[in-house]
């Protein structure tokens, strides 16, 4: 089988979750044996590093576009109040000349499968729609997420206008999975929100993860985050650890200390309790040196990638209900909502190192029962097969 995998952003350098995704999905598809070409998708935001990809993926074939997908007032205005079936989020990555080349691609060369990589490259699929079976990957239900955005949204205009682009996303992804031959979605209660509204097959496949037992003990007075700070429930989580949760627990733990990392983060006048790091090439050793991974998210849909790493390397988690979606909770790690129970349960971890240990063991337990790679590369196979 010969496919064509299309991604919205490059895969290298991996500076977010999106992108440790798409890294993850194509080692377990580039193990199976069919032939796979790449095109990736720049944007002003996310440039490719090419040499870094043929050195993880030497045998397949990149191409590289670049689409400006910053917002622009008159296509926005256009596309969002005037016309129908069409959502200006999936709208910014379409490039007439983009299409032009992907149409001549299709004609040269015969594909068995196309991938789509997100539902935001919807755009092109006049190209190939009842011509070539495609399948969707999606991160996350995404009409949902950008409800979310609205709902939190203290601005009336801004509300507005969230509502408006969550409506015209809704549109677009229902019907392009609905027309979609599979579409591949990381985690259960993604899979059973996509079952309720189509009837294409919808194939659970986990990021999968390799347990990486720590070498040295947890420091229990220091909590950390790690996320990209171009992503508003992250902005939000970060804002709401520097303003109330820290601060609380301060209270009762005077010498705790707070790591931040992640990718487009801005230095800013914080107490010297606070370290921020910017972005990390070993985000290993951040974590295993920073102590409890807190993860306050209150927006969310998919999984949060950066907890299953934490678990996969022994970093003990204290999370919310919207964090700890897409992972079955076996004990592996605190799930908290309220400010008091987060504060409460920190004591609790930083004053017990039998509750860390017991912690990062459930971690690894998890991780090896549901994200081996043999477990995803046998759903993946299986699938393109059947």
């Amino acid at each position: 089988m010969k496919i064509l995998y299309l991604t919205p952003k490059p895969i290298f350098p991996v500076i977010d979750g999106g992108c440790f995704a798409m890294k993850n999905f194509l080692e377990v598809l580039s193990a199976t044996e069919h032939e796979i070409d790449v095109i990736e998708f720049q944007t002003p935001k996310h440039q490719g590093d090419q040499a870094l990809f043929k050195k993880h993926f030497p045998s397949l074939n990149l191409t590289q576009y670049f689409v400006n997908t910053k917002i622009q007032f008159f296509p926005f205005i256009i596309n969002t109040l005037f016309k129908k079936n069409t959502s200006y989020n999936v709208h910014r990555f379409f490039d007439l000349e983009h299409n032009a080349s992907l149409k001549k691609r299709l004609k040269q060369q015969h594909y068995d499968l196309i991938i789509l990589e997100s539902i935001f490259l919807a755009s092109y699929l006049p190209l190939f729609e009842g011509k070539i079976p495609f399948a969707v990957r999606s991160h996350n239900v995404e009409f949902q997420l950008w409800d979310q955005y609205a709902t939190f949204e203290k601005n009336g205009v801004k509300k507005i206008i969230l509502k408006k682009l969550a409506k015209d996303l809704k549109k677009v992804e229902l019907s392009t999975i609905e027309k979609a031959k599979i579409n591949f979605v990381l985690s259960k209660e993604d899979k059973q929100t996509f079952e309720s509204f189509s009837n294409t097959p919808q194939i659970y496949l986990p990021i999968h993860l390799q347990v990486n037992k720590r070498t040295k003990p947890v420091n229990p007075k220091s909590i950390c985050h790690l996320g990209s700070m171009n992503w508003q429930p992250n902005i939000d989580a970060v804002h709401y650890l520097i303003h109330v949760l820290f601060p609380e627990l301060l209270l009762s733990v005077p010498d705790a200390k707070l790591h931040l990392a992640g990718s487009h983060s801005q230095k800013q006048n914080l107490r010297p309790e606070i370290s921020q790091h910017g972005f990390v090439v070993d985000y290993i050793s951040f974590y295993q040196d920073h102590g409890i991974l807190v993860s306050p998210i209150s927006i969310s849909s998919g999984v949060r990638i950066k907890i299953l790493e934490a678990l996969a390397n022994g970093i003990p988690v204290l999370t919310t209900t919207e964090g700890a979606k897409g992972i079955d909770l076996e004990d592996q790690m605190m799930v908290e909502n309220e400010l008091q129970q987060q504060v409460n349960q920190l004591k609790r971890m930083m004053g017990h190192p039998e509750v860390l240990e017991q912690l990062i063991q459930k971690g690894y337990d998890y991780i090896e029962k549901n994200h081996s790679k043999s477990h995803v590369y046998s759903i993946l196979n299986k699938t393109l097969n059947g």
